[in-house]
């Protein structure tokens, strides 16, 4: 999967009229008035909230290193607990199935029973599930735990972000997120090469004990320093919402997931797809009717809040485009090693660690809708840029547009959560966090999905031409059009080791060593091309997609004006 966004998160990635008592800064309009400038001057920080925001950083993390360690292990995982493709898939959905399903519940519960108690269970259950997944005897067990860490992770994300929400004066939440971006980046930075040597030298158990003292470390002091709202009347809650809810969210990602390997036409996609789109319509007919629904559907009638989900989810399609084909690209067209292909990312992820941070700082002074027109930009051009990468690309041409996205990329994710939050009454900022939460997760796995489905059919109209345009039309070319694990293989990047795998196949088949050298090599050339060419289309859709951002944006208001 991809690298989680440092919101989710990834990535891990979320009304009633509400005004702020202090001055209103026109945030969505790209001007401040005299008297709102003064005001947001005028608001201080308390000690309690750059501790609370501490806290909420040190507990998180041991989901967001989660993200990253787990895929480093995956081989160790395989061989230690003699697991198949099969069981290695579940280990890497199950978690995500699970958070994206209970997040809009769990949000409701941390606003009803209390943010702090729900991220200080959920820490402190993801740790106890990461401990649970270190120590587990066989793949089944492992699963089972992946599922409780998703539980235990949709408790979380929005108890914390509500909590840095409640805890930040209004005018200051854009820096309160920025500096969350920026903590969660840089560790995530240097956590990919130090989860590996620790993985090899310890073992594929600690990819999940490597976030323990994180988790102990974010229960005591979120303990110790955070604060909640007083306890007032607790409604009961929606369960037959609820249930729609994590049942309709958890079809629709399990429908993605599968789509590219069953086919966007099979009976499992729109059957999977299908119940979903009915216990989503049950779920908004239920909110509609219930006397304490988990979501007022006032919440979407914000423009910004509505407009925010869109753009976010826009933002984390197109990364998950940038981390995940361009990896094939640098291990598959250009042959790079896995370090070698990870030194080639430090441009975006260097960027990633100061570009939150900057993102706050200009929603702050220039106003959400600014700032998103600023990072749509700063996407547009980068995906532009990644359009003329080439098999002899070198470091500039892949790095530049890297450093550009992972700007962009900080001034979207900012100043859409500013959008999507800013707004929210204190009532409900876990609930819409907990919507932010699953929207990101849709997001990014409809991205993955949909690029991917694109990227196999670009393959699959060139590589044809390419195979004949390499090898002449013959006997040869009509057998490798007609081998579907070498489509596999292309729509993977065709790296060096499918290559060597091909030449075996030809040698086996009587051909010459010589003869069968060169038409492994001609067969590279076209399955790099094909590749390239389905890795532009992918980009070329992320332009599209940055120009959409822009014009929402456009359409943006001030999120305490709405």
């Amino acid at each position: 999967m991809a690298a989680r966004n440092v919101f989710r998160s990834h990535r891990r990635r979320p009304i009633p009229i509400f005004r702020w008592s202090s001055g209103e800064t026109r945030c969505g309009r790209g001007s401040m008035t005299t008297q709102s400038s003064t005001a947001q001057r005028a608001e201080q920080i308390p000690a309690r909230a750059w501790l609370t925001l501490i806290a909420v950083i040190v507990g998180a993390l041991v989901f967001q290193l989660d993200g990253i360690v787990v895929g480093v292990a995956n081989p160790g995982i395989a061989a230690g607990l003699r697991a198949g493709p099969a069981g290695i898939q579940w280990v890497n959905t199950a978690q995500l199935l699970a958070l994206a399903g209970l997040a809009i519940p769990a949000g409701t519960l941390a606003d009803r029973f209390g943010r702090k108690r729900m991220f200080l269970l959920g820490v402190g259950g993801f740790t106890a599930a990461s401990l649970l997944c270190g120590l587990a005897p066989s793949i089944e067990v492992l699963i089972g735990g992946r599922v409780l860490q998703g539980a235990c992770g949709a408790l979380l994300l929005p108890a914390a972000l509500g909590s840095i929400r409640a805890a930040f004066p209004p005018g200051r939440l854009p820096t309160a997120l920025g500096v969350f971006g920026s903590a969660v980046a840089l560790v995530l930075t240097v956590a990919p090469p130090l989860a590996g040597a620790l993985v090899e030298k310890a073992g594929w158990s600690w990819a999940f004990f490597a976030g323990v003292p994180f988790g102990v470390a974010g229960v005591v002091l979120g303990a110790l320093v955070m604060t909640d709202q007083p306890p007032g009347e607790t409604p009961p809650l929606d369960l037959p919402g609820a249930a729609a809810a994590t049942l309709g969210i958890t079809a629709l990602v399990w429908a993605f997931t599968g789509a590219q390997q069953a086919g966007w036409a099979s009976a499992r996609t729109i059957g999977f797809a299908a119940a979903s789109l009915l216990l989503l319509i049950g779920f908004v007919v239920l909110q509609r009717i219930s006397p304490h629904p988990l979501i007022p559907l006032g919440l979407f009638r914000s423009r910004s809040f509505t407009i925010g989900l869109v753009l976010l989810a826009l933002a984390l399609a197109a990364m998950s485009a940038v981390t995940f084909f361009l990896m094939f690209f640098l291990q598959g067209v250009q042959g790079k090693g896995g370090f070698a292909a990870t030194v080639a990312l430090l441009p975006l992820t260097v960027v990633l660690i100061v570009s939150p941070s900057i993102g706050g700082l200009l929603t702050q002074r220039l106003g959400a809708r600014t700032t998103l027109l600023l990072g749509a930009a700063c996407y547009a051009v980068a995906f532009a840029f990644l359009l003329r990468l080439t098999a002899d690309s070198g470091a500039v041409d892949v790095g530049l547009p890297l450093a550009l996205a992972g700007f962009g990329n900080g001034l979207l994710t900012v100043s859409a959560m500013e959008a999507i939050l800013g707004g929210v009454p204190a009532a409900h900022t876990a609930a819409a966090a907990g919507v932010k939460e699953a929207v990101g997760e849709i997001g990014g796995t409809i991205g993955i999905a949909g690029f991917g489905t694109l990227l196999g059919s670009v393959v699959g109209f060139v590589l044809p031409g390419a195979l004949r345009g390499t090898l002449g039309d013959t006997a040869l070319t009509e057998l490798l059009m007609a081998d579907h694990s070498l489509r596999a293989d292309v729509e993977l990047g065709f790296a060096p080791a499918a290559r060597d795998a091909l030449l075996g196949r030809l040698i086996e088949t009587g051909i010459p060593a010589d003869a069968a050298a060169r038409a492994a090599a001609a067969v590279t050339a076209a399955a790099h091309r094909a590749f390239v060419d389905g890795m532009h289309a992918v980009y070329a859709v992320c332009v599209g997609a940055a120009i959409l951002a822009s014009l929402l944006a456009l359409l943006l208001r001030d999120p305490r004006a709405d």
